[in-house]
């Protein structure tokens, strides 16, 4: 399932995951936080959110490895896979804020995935 995911997305509009979601930043209190984005796509939105201070840990999470590819060494680090089926190297708790846009609607089983 993973490849058929990550092959879907491939040819999708590469302005698409480059786009910097700012009505999601503006919804993130505080600063100096670990961030976890869950479909980051080129990972603009989470190197925003370090520059402006919000995070000091961003970690991004795509099933396109080309999306992220050009970009990935600007985060704290990048895991290429489907949500639905990777296991993260991070301790339950570990992250303030776990962004997932514009995800769920592209997943067989969503609430598996925010379990």
């Amino acid at each position: 399932m993973s490849d058929q995911a990550g092959n879907l997305y491939k040819d999708k509009d590469k302005a698409y995951y480059g786009y910097v979601r700012t009505d999601i930043m503006s919804l993130i209190p505080g600063q100096g936080l670990k961030v976890l984005d869950i479909g980051c796509g080129k990972g603009t939105t989470l190197m925003e959110l370090k520059k402006s201070g919000k995070a000091a840990q961003a970690v991004g999470i795509e099933i396109n490895d080309g999306a992220i590819a050009a970009t990935r060494h600007l985060l704290d680090d990048v895991i290429i896979g489907n949500i639905e089926n990777i296991e993260i190297d991070y301790p339950d708790g570990h992250f303030d804020v776990i962004i997932m846009a514009d995800v769920l609607e592209h997943l067989v089983d969503p609430w598996g995935a925010i379990r």
